[in-house]
């Protein structure tokens, strides 16, 4: 036996052995090549949503801010109305706005620099002032001729300082509305009750406000104003026969909005506690009698 050729383990037959191509030896396949690792894939993370934020309770709104700052919220129609006034008032509407007119607070408060400004005797730059309350408050389209001298208002500028000289006296609102009323007729205009009740409410006196959408509002109310104008005794005991019954509301949303407000300067929120709750009430009445009395007026 051949050394090194072990009994136990006799080589392989020849046929088993692959021809080598390089002089006989047997061919050895090459390995084969590893396969790469695969990267595991990432998981694709949950979408991220957005817990909803909880309501505010109404009680901790109030804290936050005032009232006339927080977000749109369900309001009384009396709310409503008394609000849609300040807006008006502190000129933040958006038909001031897109109108550029001035607000109510602007209105206001020239109209009470003029009547304190008042001396004995009557200048024409106070009947200028005058007209510019009267445009700016939009009733000078009711005074048919007035002149853009305003020397014509002479009669009214007059009634004005007469009245101021004798405040002394108890403050009676229709004799006063009355009153100027007439004096636009010595001025040779119609007797304008709506401009007398409008300027002296302005101002700054309980006065309601007397206007063609009021009165159909009353007249649908079942009050009885027959007379074309009705006289302002009758419309002023009518239109406070109405807003007692609700005035409650008015005042408590009146009060709640009054002097508090982001929009506000420093000058309208000093004017609007001077003018206190109670009249911003009225003006809110006043406003819920111009938008449901439109309508009733227009279909007659």
């Amino acid at each position: 036996m051949p050394r090194g050729v072990s009994r136990l383990h006799p080589p392989p037959p020849e046929a088993h052995r692959a021809p080598s191509s390089t002089g006989g030896q047997p061919c050895i396949p090459p390995p084969s090549p590893r396969a790469a690792p695969s990267t595991p894939k990432r998981k694709a993370r949950p979408a991220v949503t957005s817990t909803p934020k909880r309501k505010a309770h109404p009680a901790a709104a109030d804290e936050d801010g005032p009232p006339s700052c927080q977000p749109a919220r369900r309001r009384s129609p009396a709310e409503a109305h008394v609000l849609r006034y300040y807006e008006r008032f502190r000129g933040c509407s958006s038909l001031a706005t897109a109108a550029k007119a001035a607000s109510d607070a602007e209105v206001c408060a020239s109209l009470r620099r003029l009547f304190d400004g008042l001396g004995e005797r009557v200048s024409l730059a106070e009947c200028k002032q005058l007209r510019a309350f009267l445009v700016a408050y939009g009733v000078s389209r009711t005074f048919a001729g007035l002149s853009k001298e305003a020397d014509c208002l002479l009669p009214v500028v007059a009634h004005l300082q007469a009245t101021k000289a004798n405040r002394g006296r108890p403050c009676d609102v229709v004799r006063d509305v009355e009153a100027l009323a007439d004096a636009c007729v010595v001025a040779g205009f119609h007797r304008n009750v709506s401009f007398a009740s409008k300027c002296w409410c302005m101002l700054g006196n309980p006065v309601p406000m007397f206007s063609s959408e009021a009165v159909a509002y009353l007249k649908h109310k079942g009050h009885n104003l027959s007379r074309s104008p009705p006289r302002y005794d009758e419309f002023y005991r009518a239109w406070y026969t109405e807003y007692e019954k609700e005035r409650e509301q008015y005042v408590v949303a009146a009060a709640k909005h009054n002097a508090h407000s982001c929009e506000s300067t420093f000058e309208v929120s000093k004017l609007e506690a001077q003018l206190g709750a109670e009249w911003f009430a009225m003006r809110g009445f006043d406003n819920k009698l111009l938008v449901e009395g439109g309508p009733l007026r227009s279909s007659k």
